[in-house]
């Protein structure tokens, strides 16, 4: 068994003429219904994300298409991410900016994350190698997630239905679920309350996890210390957004899971993925339809 027919379209090229014929679609870019639709003999699409939230997942699964991602891509250029702020958000980096910006010389208090408490939210491969990390800098973490499952380099594990009990053992709380219809509003009004008014929240998830509003109050009012985002309830956030003047955030337009070479890396996922589909072997980072990720 082999390719009969391979296309590859540039930038901005219109995909729906040769959709009809396509039974593989590699996508890096949207991939919504009206293009599905068109795509009638569609078997197996393979995305260059990992969320799926933005697929037309129920169509999808209607049809019987198998679906792919990338998962486990974005381990360390993710963790890397969350680690930069830790530092940033602990060291006081952008107040320093601040200060260095009006010509004025201040010193601020610092600390150190060895012996702090970082709380990962979803131990799936981001997480997994998050906690590595923050364990080989001497931090002690804890997990959340919807099972009692041990995870390399957590010392605790907690259920979902205990978050505000493990929010306020966290330091630093990172987000690192998928998104899914269990995860939307999981960081709740309750559980941003439940955090120490020392505490740091970052999100490298979906904006849809946390609740946005109970964040912005918190953080103007300094119910917690500070936090740093990379995901909105809507993306471009708005210049109307309250976010964009605090001065306890340290905000980034999503792009904590960047790469210079993302296309290539995805790519290779990719075609690793077609041998095996050719040689009808299991293929690599399955998306299951009923968990959504």
């Amino acid at each position: 068994m082999g390719i009969d027919n391979l296309k590859i379209l540039s930038t901005g090229e219109e995909p729906i003429p040769f959709l009809k014929e396509a039974d593989i679609i590699f996508s890096i870019s949207s991939f919504p219904q009206k293009i599905l639709d068109q795509a009638t003999n569609l078997k197996w699409l393979q995305v260059s994300s990992a969320g799926v939230n933005q697929l037309p997942l129920t169509s999808l699964r209607d049809r019987g298409i198998l679906l792919t991602n990338v998962r486990g891509m974005h381990g360390d250029c993710i963790s890397e991410y969350v680690l930069a702020m830790m530092f940033a958000l602990n060291r006081q980096i952008p107040k320093v900016l601040q200060f260095q910006k009006a010509g004025q010389w201040h010193k601020l208090s610092q600390s150190m994350l060895k012996d702090h408490t970082l709380g990962i939210i979803g131990l799936g491969g981001i997480g997994q190698v998050l906690a590595q990390k923050a364990s080989a800098l001497g931090m002690k973490v804890i997990g959340l997630r919807n099972s009692t499952k041990p995870a390399e380099h957590v010392s605790r594990m907690y259920l979902t239905k205990d978050i505000c009990d493990f929010m306020a053992h966290s330091d630093f709380v990172a987000v690192c679920c998928p998104l899914t219809p269990e995860t939307t509003g999981l960081v709740s009004k309750e559980a941003i309350a439940s955090m120490k008014p020392t505490a740091s929240l970052i999100n490298i998830a979906r904006g849809q996890v946390v609740d946005e509003p109970a964040l912005i109050e918190a953080l103007q009012q300094k119910k917690i210390a500070s936090a740093a985002l990379d995901v909105f309830w809507k993306e471009p956030l708005p210049e109307s957004s309250p976010l964009w003047k605090l001065d306890n955030l340290i905000l980034t337009p999503h792009v904590a899971g960047d790469m210079v070479d993302y296309t290539e890396r995805a790519a290779k996922i990719f075609t690793d993925n077609l041998e095996r589909y050719l040689k009808k072997q299991p293929l690599q980072g399955v998306v299951d339809y009923q968990l959504g990720y």
